[in-house]
């Protein structure tokens, strides 16, 4: 017994390790994906930069960042009374990095439910926010980007891309409408379901088991459907959620104009954001980790407002605030609390300190295997990205 100890200890250093080297390796890959051709790109040095619009695009994420922390600490609110603002803060600083280092983006909601049941929150609460929040804001989404198509669609007559957004946008709102039908109409949503999977997909060979496949999503739509009546109870709630999902795409979404004039380019606001969400809609089905390469190709449109030299060095800073943000924000957060925990696990050993609670432990510590419980597993089954 006294030999398996250290190696528990050597295991969880190697895995801890691993994890770390995963991050890293994720980024330097992506990021050879994306910026390996920089042909024409002039000497940053040389550029004439206008910092204050990289002040504005700053103060424009950190926003809509604080934007979408508020939403899940007014859920939190809804539910225990009070806000917990560094849970609110950390579920979703890291809901973002995982979105953006697994493919298509499913990695985020998963992990948001396993920190919140080591937060303290019941299965269905845990499994709940992360729901509404991804609900939330794929709605809103929608909603704001079929204004601006209506309002000022023309402002691109890309033939390709219309299609794809279009697409993209139907994808965005089937869920939603997929768990509004199945509130409403229950009998009638299910024999759709049956139909579609049991008959049709049953003849689709790439379909193993189609009744195992019926059940999960029939329990996934339970899920949802359980999840939406427990957070959504509160109508004015509802509403102050949808106003924070706008404003974090807005904020999102404003990002590419500001670095626009921060290169010296021209482009009002409204047609910035406005081709920011045709491109967004149309590069979200793509399965690479935060879009690699497929958001590049297409936010050439919106960068194509400036000199060919600039344009690398435009699409460099929007990723940096869109995407490599949260992954050192992330890595950032996952480094301080091992440090925390070596120092909390020697102070253990040499009797200064003591060890917390069984359930208490910290939320955010890196992912461990056999620290997960079945429940954890099963609530964080096949949630969808949030990341638009």
């Amino acid at each position: 017994m006294a030999s398996e100890e250290p190696r528990k200890k050597r295991s969880k250093r190697w895995l801890t390790a691993g994890f770390i080297a995963f991050n890293v390796i994720v980024v330097l890959i992506t990021a050879h994906m994306e910026y390996s051709s920089s042909n024409g790109a002039e000497n940053f040095f040389s550029l004439q930069i206008n910092w204050i619009y990289f002040l504005f695009a700053a103060v424009s994420m950190a926003a809509a960042i604080l934007a979408e922390i508020r939403k899940y600490a007014l859920m939190m609110t809804d539910l225990h009374g009070k806000p917990q603002w560094h849970t609110a803060y950390e579920v979703m600083i890291l809901g973002r990095y995982y979105d953006n280092i697994t493919p298509s983006g499913i990695g985020g909601q998963a992990f948001q439910v396993v920190y919140l049941r080591r937060a303290g929150l019941t299965a269905g609460e845990a499994t709940a926010l992360p729901v509404a929040a991804f609900l939330n804001m794929q709605v809103s989404f929608v909603a704001l980007a079929a204004f601006l198509f209506i309002l000022n669609g023309g402002v691109t007559q890309h033939a390709l891309l219309l299609v794809m957004a279009y697409v993209g946008l139907f994808l965005y709102l089937l869920l939603p409408l997929a768990i509004v039908l199945f509130t409403v109409a229950p009998v009638f949503s299910e024999k759709i379901i049956r139909w579609a999977i049991l008959k049709v997909g049953a003849k689709i060979r790439w379909i193993k088991d189609p009744q195992a496949l019926y059940e999960r999503v029939l329990n996934a739509l339970n899920g949802y459907r359980d999840a939406l009546r427990l957070i959504y109870r509160n109508k004015s709630l509802s509403w102050k959620l949808a106003g924070l999902s706008v404003l974090y795409q807005l904020g999102t979404c404003s990002v590419p104009f500001f670095v626009i004039r921060m290169f010296g380019g021209s482009i009002s606001w409204i047609d910035a954001i406005t081709i920011t969400m045709y491109v967004m809609a149309s590069v979200a089905i793509i399965p690479t980790p935060g879009n690699a390469g497929a958001a590049e190709g297409s936010f050439y449109l919106v960068f194509s407002r400036l000199a060919p030299g600039k344009i690398f060095w435009a699409m460099l800073v929007w990723r940096l605030f869109v995407y490599y943000l949260y992954l050192f924000w992330g890595m950032g957060i996952y480094i301080r609390k091992h440090i925390q925990n070596r120092i909390l696990a020697r102070s253990i050993a040499k009797g200064e300190a003591t060890a917390p609670p069984l359930g208490q432990e910290d939320p955010a510590r890196s992912p461990d295997p056999d620290a997960q419980g079945k429940t954890d597993s099963e609530s964080a089954g096949n949630i969808p990205s949030s990341s638009p």
